[in-house]
């Protein structure tokens, strides 16, 4: 006995066992498919979360380096700023004559003279990373032997020494300065920041 089940597509079956077989296998390269699709979109998704949490990895530690530069670069502005913000802390508590004691005296002048303290904390703890990392560094060099790069890249960065005279003085090449300053100013970033990248101080 021959069935006709799709007279609009020309396809006879002979029986109805032969139809469903027939349909079990379409719907079974359709399944096959559908897996394959789904399998191909959850490697794409992986890939790109890999590739963006890459990117995010390398965009913060771009971001750590410069802002390391930043810090190194303007060590000198920092703790200064923190001299004067003393001076004129105690110069402005003299001058608007405020008594701590009251603790009803909450106005503009004593919420001025706490947004200095609270800037003069932070660029101590600012200073104070910066120190520490400059101790673990400088007794790195000593135990592996490369005080001479130490002493280049803190003669340079703090006592602004130029890479030619440094480079004669410790009797190297300047791109060796150049490379040695860049290098250590890495190793600052990650003393400072930490491995991961960008810390807010």
């Amino acid at each position: 006995m021959v069935t006709k089940c799709d007279s609009s597509a020309g396809i006879y079956y002979e029986s109805v066992e032969e139809y469903m077989k027939k349909l079990y296998k379409i719907k079974e390269r359709v399944l096959k498919v559908e897996a394959t699709i789904e399998n191909l979109i959850d490697i794409s998704v992986r890939k790109a979360i890999k590739s963006y949490a890459k990117e995010l990895k390398a965009e913060q530690n771009k971001m750590a380096l410069h802002n390391t530069r930043l810090l190194l670069k303007n060590y000198d502005k920092i703790k200064k700023s923190i001299e004067l913000s003393i001076d004129e802390l105690n110069q402005d508590i003299l001058e608007l004559n405020i008594d701590f004691s009251d603790v009803t005296d909450i106005d503009g002048e004593r919420l001025y003279i706490d947004s200095i303290r609270r800037s003069k904390a932070r660029s101590l703890t600012i200073i104070s990373h910066i120190d520490n990392a400059l101790q673990i560094m400088k007794q790195e060099k000593e135990k592996t032997g490369f005080n001479d790069k130490y002493d280049i890249f803190y003669n340079c960065i703090f006592n602004k020494m130029s890479y030619e005279d440094a480079a004669q003085k410790y009797n190297t090449s300047i791109a060796s300065v150049s490379r040695w300053i860049k290098e250590l100013t890495r190793e600052m970033s990650v003393y400072i920041f930490g491995v991961d990248g960008i810390n807010n101080l």
